[in-house]
């Protein structure tokens, strides 16, 4: 059971109520919020985004005797802005059902820990975007994807090690360290993966990010 720890998708069974029920009202929140006037026309791009997600937690990297995986949180509020808590629920939710990765007492926080980080990030990075444009060009989308999806993870990994913490029904010091370490590879893996994939959008179809000026994003 310790090898599921080492996922950015915590168990059931390793926190306490009070904290996997407050995981569920915090989700609950963000679900409602980005709900608010969805349109028919959202729902390809959020299906998308869900399925990237899906996909990308599914793929596990072997680290030692155990293993650890892709997040692209980053990634999806990058498409789907401020709605992305419905593309990352869905993901989660079938992962658990799936998979059996993360529980379902538990998607709640896992949910959160997903989302939080990444809104927080984009809410940065719009109106960054939006007084410098060029920050989604093709010359600097590089540099910003690889900053946004370096931060997004590390905030990420911080906040799933914060949670197994605070929250845990034991106390895991030396546990929450190991996990924390164990995904510093992952954020630089994410931050170049994001920096890869920006650049490519911002090149051949800019349109499809949640960004403010996306025409003006393939400009260099």
């Amino acid at each position: 059971m310790i090898a599921a720890w080492f996922a950015v998708h915590l168990p059931d069974g390793v926190l306490t109520t009070s904290w996997w029920l407050g995981g569920w009202v915090v989700t609950a929140g963000l679900l409602g919020l980005s709900s608010w006037r969805v349109q028919a026309e959202d729902i390809p791009r959020l299906a998308l985004v869900s399925a990237a997600c899906f996909v990308a937690s599914s793929i596990h990297i072997p680290l030692w005797t155990t293993s650890v995986h892709l997040v692209l949180n980053c990634l999806a509020v990058l498409l789907a802005g401020w709605r992305a808590p419905l593309a990352i629920f869905p993901a989660l939710l079938l992962q658990a059902l799936l998979l059996n990765h993360g529980g379902l007492l538990t998607l709640g926080v896992n949910t959160t820990i997903y989302t939080l980080p990444a809104l927080a990030v984009w809410l940065l990075a719009y109106p960054a975007v939006r007084r410098f444009p060029g920050l989604v060009s093709v010359r600097w989308a590089w540099l910003t994807g690889l900053v946004l999806g370096g931060l997004t993870t590390l905030v990420t990994v911080a906040l799933n090690a914060v949670v197994l913490y605070l929250g845990g029904i034991e106390k895991w010091s030396a546990l929450v360290v190991l996990v924390f370490a164990a995904h510093v590879p992952v954020v630089f893996v994410e931050a170049c993966m994001t920096a890869l994939l920006l650049t490519y959008l911002c090149r051949v179809k800019p349109d499809l990010l949640a960004l403010p000026c996306p025409r003006t994003a393939s400009g260099e």
